[in-house]
């Protein structure tokens, strides 16, 4: 698949008037730091001269920069939830302590989300690993391969 999307924005660039690209994605750009006007109007006059959404997402960012989500685990609700059938709380909790001593630190887990769908889920179970005793590392929101690189 990664082939084939490779081999399609390869032919797109060739086939399309690079001119009307760099011009369109200009005019979105200059559109976006006067913000006086929308700017949709002008993301689809570049994908109308076959820009890429990367390609307008970048003529965006000139502007307005790119959006860090802050990544924060919320600790005690679940803990406190599971209070009515602690055994199981309890019985975790021992063997990370038995982990501790052992090891001199906390076992380590990382949370990362594999789907744009898996937001809420994936927020639970980081509260849920670290109300237990877990140190949890949480992965970046939409990570791909060629975005842990730098590249789109």
């Amino acid at each position: 698949m990664r082939r084939l999307q490779i081999d399609k924005l390869s032919r797109l660039r060739k086939e399309r008037n690079q001119k009307d690209v760099d011009d369109a994605l200009a005019a979105l750009t200059r559109s976006a730091a006067k913000a006086t006007a929308t700017c949709l109007a002008l993301a689809i006059d570049a994908a109308r001269a076959k820009a890429t959404v990367g390609e307008i997402s970048d003529a965006m960012e000139k502007v307005f920069g790119r959006h860090r989500a802050e990544i924060k685990s919320i600790t005690g609700v679940y803990k406190r939830e599971a209070s009515p059938c602690p055994t199981g709380v309890e019985k975790v909790q021992a063997l990370i302590d038995a982990f501790e001593d052992a090891e001199g630190r906390r076992p380590r887990i990382l949370v990362a989300r594999s789907a744009r769908t898996a937001t809420t889920r994936s927020k639970g179970d980081r509260s849920a690993f670290a109300d237990v005793g877990f140190d949890v590392d949480i992965g970046p929101l939409f990570a791909t391969p060629t975005k842990r690189r730098g590249r789109r």
